[in-house]
């Protein structure tokens, strides 16, 4: 089938989810041009993001509004603190939705408040999931078996807990269900939601907690990376999957100076400092007080990381220190990246 064939049919759906894996440019690309079709062949009423807790969605909001820039909307939203994955391929998306003016909805929770929910067990206690989510339906055994399968693969699997690996998943799940389900009520449908493959595939996850819900007309789009040779994707893996010659593939990573930090009166505070670091090179040490970086006052975390995310490979960082009072002037070397 065309795009415009898969989009003509999506459009009659209330729910369109577009699954990723977080970073790959490629498949970021592919979430572009499927929500500007979609709106091209009808209104998409809301965008819902995995990206972001429910208590950053004023941020949501001042972005749509055109009352913040990309570095004013990756600061106020603690974007770096809560996803660790670079901005690029999505910024992209949510200049979309704002020329458009698609409501974007805050889906996730923020990662105290997961942690202490799937840490509980809800027979014994209920009453913790009580004013932040509904409790999540039971998982398909399949769903719940490759959860487990997920979980044996990683290398501190035995000493793992697999009860809270996969409530930690079904509250991912639920949370983003609860999210969309009240954006379809309040704005109609379709509603389209940006999230890791893994909570969509084969029907499970987030579309198992919609239906739950009672919003039973979801369609599931995934990306699929062809290669030579490659075998066909499994065809219960989504309701249609768009095959894609791979590229430019995942954004490169931050570049890191190699310290650790934390929050001071004039800046950020230098606690630790990693042995032949960028930062150990230019002679940055533990107690140290960053005052600026690039010019830029960097009094919170989130501020240093998006001057970072811009630095590339053989750039050199200008960073304003306080040592024991005296103020200093520093030059960061990026020559190897890091």
């Amino acid at each position: 089938m065309t795009t415009a064939e898969v989009v003509k049919r999506a459009a009659d759906y209330d729910v369109i989810l577009l699954g990723e894996e977080h970073g790959n440019q490629d498949q970021h690309r592919w979430q572009l041009h499927t929500l500007s079709a979609l709106q091209g062949q009808t209104i998409v009423r809301a965008v819902g993001l995995e990206m972001l807790p429910r208590d950053r969605q004023s941020s949501l909001d001042q972005w749509l509004a055109g009352d913040r820039d990309e570095a004013a909307f990756l600061r106020e939203s603690e974007w770096y603190e809560h996803w660790g994955h670079p901005p690029e391929g999505y910024l992209p998306l949510l200049h979309l939705a704002r020329m458009e003016r698609i409501p974007l909805r805050a889906l996730n929770l923020d990662r105290e408040t997961h942690g202490r929910l799937a840490g509980t067990d809800w027979d014994d206690d209920a009453s913790a999931l009580e004013g932040i989510i509904s409790r999540p339906a039971t998982p398909h055994p399949d769903y719940r078996d490759r959860l487990i399968e997920a979980l044996e693969r990683h290398p501190h699997a035995e000493v793992a807990d697999q009860e809270r690996f996969v409530r930690a998943q079904l509250v991912w799940d639920r949370a983003m269900a609860e999210g969309l389900h009240e954006a379809l009520d309040k704005h109609g449908g379709p509603v389209v939601g940006i999230m890791g493959r893994g909570h969509v595939e084969y029907g499970h996850g987030v579309p198992e907690q919609l239906a739950d819900l009672g919003v039973g007309d979801v369609l599931v789009l995934l990306p699929h990376a062809t290669e030579e040779d490659c075998e066909p994707p499994d065809t219960a893996l989504a309701d249609f999957t768009y095959s894609y010659q791979p590229g430019t593939g995942s954004a490169d990573a931050p570049l890191r100076l190699g310290i650790m930090v934390e929050s001071a009166e004039t800046g950020l505070e230098v606690t630790q400092v990693s042995d032949g670091s960028a930062a150990d090179d230019a002679g940055i040490r533990a107690g140290d007080i960053l005052l600026e970086a690039g010019g830029e006052p960097v009094n919170q975390q989130s501020a240093l990381l998006i001057i970072l995310n811009n630095a590339r490979k053989g750039f050199a960082l200008p960073i304003k220190i306080s040592r024991n009072g005296d103020r200093k002037d520093l030059l960061v070397r990026f020559e190897n990246g890091h």
